[in-house]
């Protein structure tokens, strides 16, 4: 992949963006994680990836993934924006009904907490303040498939440093005006960000909202033809790799899962960069033939040396970063770091999978990826703890690698030329 094509400088572009994110959102976690007892920085662990964001992965219906590729096919820069702005439309509707949702979780998560014997966290009174600012988590996603449809990797790229930058200064400040931070004030700095950063970027984009009746017309024949089911592969997928947000607050309770978390954001870096450089060819996806080999080799080398410097200075850094806290994340780091290098490995594939509008495939993959999370999460987190979860979500990301690729090849085995260009 050289850095001189197209390909090459919009992957430079968003993956300088995605590392300047990840060490923004590193530098809001270390003041968020030494402003906040351990305790508190579990609970708003918790309340954030456990609870709001893993809830908004239901919110899309498949409305977002199909505008994405609608998007990427449309004729002209008119029948562009007219999309945009229905989609825009639509997802505001889902981003009011989710605010709701998370306003309507907050005592019934509590309640389960409480039967279970962690009934000090107060989640509730945090989901239900917080609720509001919820609306920026679809919105978000609304607003990155936007970007990949209409190949906008600049607006992209923006609404990556957008993130940390709005969560930072809503931070900065309510600790100017409270002079501390609490758990419910960090979820709701960090929500805030979503919501900001996706409202200002999803504007960048320029939706035309002139629409037409058959502007949503095609969308919902889009989601019945094959968004829902890539609907059904993406929340079956993520929930399933996600499940771990689940079950290890409920076998070592809310406060511990920090140190998870922890480990978990300082592996992201890895696969990021495969991430971004699979995104920034989705709309060449939607007609190309097959993923570039060239392409392949460069995920491979660069993603060894990510797993090879995360494996090696990952435990530096907590230890220099939370100065004493933490050191339960230490032992994570080495297994979470070949996760991440599988995590990257499949990303072309399902980059790929997704743009070609192959629903179906993806949702049957997650289906299995699905059942093997449930079962082997259950088994290693009850039996292992932090530990267990780390070590089985290696297991967990090869098979999902093997079977991405499984699912990819036997695509070019069914789609011929002529197929090809009848998708464009």
């Amino acid at each position: 992949m050289p850095f001189r094509s197209d390909t090459g400088r919009q992957t430079v572009v968003l993956y300088g963006a995605q590392l300047a994110s990840m060490a923004l959102n590193f530098a809001f976690t270390i003041v968020v994680g030494r402003a906040m007892s351990q305790d508190d920085f579990g609970v708003f662990s918790f309340c954030v990836f456990s609870i709001v964001i893993f809830a908004g992965y239901l919110f899309e219906f498949g409305v977002f993934s199909a505008g994405a590729r609608l998007l990427a096919i449309a004729a002209d820069r008119a029948e562009e924006r007219r999309l945009l702005g229905a989609l825009a439309v639509t997802g505001l509707g889902i981003a009011v009904a989710f605010a709701i949702t998370v306003a309507l979780l907050g005592p019934a998560v509590d309640a389960a907490l409480a039967r279970f014997g962690y009934g000090d966290t107060s989640v509730a009174q945090i989901l239900v303040v917080v609720a509001p600012l919820a609306m920026g988590v679809p919105l978000q996603l609304l607003v990155e498939q936007a970007c990949l449809g209409t190949n906008r990797i600049g607006a992209l790229a923006a609404l990556r440093l957008a993130l940390p930058v709005s969560s930072i200064s809503i931070v900065a400040v309510l600790v100017v005006l409270t002079g501390g931070l609490s758990a419910r004030a960090g979820v709701a700095a960090y929500l805030g960000g979503l919501l900001v950063s996706a409202t200002v970027v999803g504007l960048w984009l320029g939706p035309s909202f002139a629409v037409r009746r058959e502007d949503f017309a095609r969308i919902g024949g889009a989601v019945r033809e094959f968004g829902f089911d890539l609907y059904l592969g993406r929340i079956v997928s993520i929930m399933s790799v996600r499940l771990d947000q689940l079950l290890i607050p409920y076998f070592v309770g809310p406060k511990r899962f920090g140190a998870y978390s922890i480990a978990q954001r300082i592996s992201e870096p890895v696969s990021g960069l495969a991430r971004a450089m699979a995104t920034t060819r989705f709309k060449a996806f939607a007609t190309e033939p097959e993923v570039n080999l060239g392409l392949v080799r460069w995920n491979i080398a660069l993603l060894a040396a990510g797993s090879t410097a995360l494996a090696t200075a990952g435990p530096w850094v907590i230890v220099i970063a939370f100065q004493g806290k933490f050191h339960n994340a230490l032992p994570l780091l080495f297994p979470f770091a070949i996760a991440a290098l599988f995590a990257g490995l499949l990303q072309p594939y399902n980059i790929f999978l997704t743009a070609r509008g192959a629903g179906r495939s993806l949702r049957d993959l997650a289906l299995v990826i699905g059942v093997l999370n449930l079962v082997g999460l259950f088994v290693f987190t009850r039996r292992y703890g932090l530990a267990g979860a780390a070590w089985f979500a290696v297991a967990s990301m090869a098979v999902n690698f093997v079977l991405h690729l499984y699912a990819y090849r036997r695509l070019l085995r069914q789609s011929g030329p002529s197929e090809i260009a009848a998708s464009s």
